[in-house]
């Protein structure tokens, strides 16, 4: 009876609950730790094969601010880009901050004709190697088919400008280098950059004092306003930028080719499922202004809103200014202020001015653009009537998934602007009071013509007297203040 007894108590203890918890924690401890090995071991597997399949796998983007003009990348830096699909191109910033090879110094060793490309993303081009850019092309075409010309060209491009931007940019960088021949490479994204209104309705209130604006004073008048390194956000963008993030996540995020690739498509996920909501209630933002705001008078959103699908009102006819929601018209109005800011430039530094539009101008509607340029005297090469008179795929020039120029889209774009070359040969070698305006109608037809419109044959491009616009039409209608009192 005792012995049965002991054995039956043993068992009572070895079923008891204190005893069957400690079993379940053993149980879940060795769990845990085959779980953690093996995703280690998929971790370091993935981290492997991740790194012998991709030469990196973050960006590397330095940045600076540079008085007077704006952010801009660091000059004789490395900078990295890549999307995870299509391209990942490491590049070297030249000594003033651009992804170009470092530009002929003016003097009489060097070329007598330079070609100057002005423009934002596309321009910069950090998807492409630089040996592949439209510039280089260019040059090596020019090099080719006419040595005696001998040109020279440069590329100025900064993400996310557009023309009123970029009219600092050509008074501190390019104006030194004396180019004969600035090409503007306009695309419709240029219209919100333009315009601070345009941009506060579709992002909120602009980073005025880190980049150009143009503004209204109080008397009416257009002017451009230059960042200033002074100002509270350039100093707290200046002190921020120099803070070095620490910490072992950080060093894991900069350094883990698979942390960063699980971070990036965690978070394309995440913005595909939340760009419903948010385009919903953008779209819910934008019907309530329209009804309220003075700024979008007269406009409905789209059924379907997305990059490019709001201005298609101002772009797809040359319509008066009066005719428009008063938030088109006023980046219709900030754009042309632009190109007379360049014509007059034109006029005074004594170089031709030409308008290169991207090839999803036409997708959209170009005839305002064109319009506008027409009215100054300013020629426009298109680039899409380009590829289609080679008979072309635009698909081709652009990444399915980045969206930006291949190498195929610079070569055509270097080669649209030979073509235009060649039928208006560039004011190189010769006094240039001669013929620096490219306009004129009826060029030769061919399978590799470029169209190209522009009133006056000789001429640089001041078009009509400049206007001076009135009182602003959009003062007070979202900020509640108008354009320019702050700085009055």
């Amino acid at each position: 009876m005792t012995i049965r007894g002991g054995g039956g108590g043993g068992s009572r203890r070895s079923g008891s609950p204190s005893g069957r918890r400690r079993r379940g924690w053993r149980v879940l401890r060795v769990n845990a730790l085959f779980l953690f090995v093996g995703l280690g071991a998929v971790g370091i597997a993935g981290e492997v094969w991740l790194r012998r399949s991709q030469p990196f796998s973050g960006h590397r983007y330095p940045l600076r601010f540079v008085p007077g003009v704006g952010v801009l990348l660091e000059p004789n830096e490395e900078v990295r880009w890549t999307n995870l699909r299509e391209f990942w191109t490491i590049s070297r910033t030249n000594g003033l901050g651009f992804l170009d090879r470092e530009p002929a110094t003016p003097g009489p060793a060097a070329p007598s004709c330079h070609i100057t490309l002005i423009g934002d993303s596309y321009v910069e081009a950090a998807e492409v190697e630089v040996s592949g850019k439209s510039q280089v092309r260019l040059e090596a075409l020019a090099a080719r088919e006419r040595a005696d010309l001998k040109i020279s060209t440069s590329a100025f491009g900064r993400s996310g400008t557009g023309q009123v931007q970029q009219i600092p940019i050509y008074d501190a960088f390019v104006r030194p280098l004396r180019p004969r021949v600035v090409v503007l490479v306009a695309s419709p994204n240029d219209y919100e950059a333009n315009s601070g209104a345009l941009w506060e309705v579709l992002y909120g209130p602009p980073a005025a004092e880190l980049y150009a604006t143009a503004e209204r004073d109080l008397e009416g008048r257009v002017r451009l306003r230059l960042p200033d390194e002074s100002s509270p956000a350039a100093r707290e963008w200046i002190r921020s930028s120099r803070r070095r993030s620490g910490g072992r996540l950080a060093q894991l995020r900069s350094e883990s080719y698979l942390w960063g690739r699980l971070e990036r498509e965690t978070t394309a996920l995440v913005g595909r499922y939340l760009s419903r909501e948010a385009l919903w209630s953008s779209r819910r933002r934008w019907r309530r202004l329209a009804d309220s705001a003075p700024a979008l008078r007269g406009w409905r959103p789209p059924a379907r809103l997305g990059w490019g699908n709001l201005v298609l009102g101002i772009t797809d006819a040359p319509r008066a200014a009066s005719s428009l929601p008063p938030v088109f018209a006023e980046a219709l109005e900030m754009t042309a202020f632009a190109l007379d800011e360049f014509a007059a430039r034109a006029e005074r530094d004594r170089f031709r001015l030409v308008l290169l539009l991207h090839e999803s101008f036409a997708a959209r509607g170009d005839a305002a653009i064109r319009a506008m340029a027409d009215e100054r005297g300013i020629p426009v090469i298109g680039q899409r009537e380009y590829i289609s008179s080679i008979r072309g795929d635009p698909r081709n020039a652009r990444f399915p998934y980045d969206g930006h120029w291949t190498p195929t889209g610079h070569r055509w774009v270097a080669e649209a602007l030979w073509r235009y070359l060649e039928e208006h040969p560039p004011p190189c070698g010769r006094a240039t009071a001669g013929r620096r305006g490219a306009g004129g109608r009826g060029l030769r037809r061919g399978s590799a013509s470029v169209t190209v419109t522009g009133r006056g044959s000789d001429r640089t491009g001041t078009g009509a007297a400049r206007r001076r616009p009135g009182p602003s039409i959009f003062d007070g209608a979202i900020s509640g203040t108008p354009l320019g009192a702050e700085s009055a």
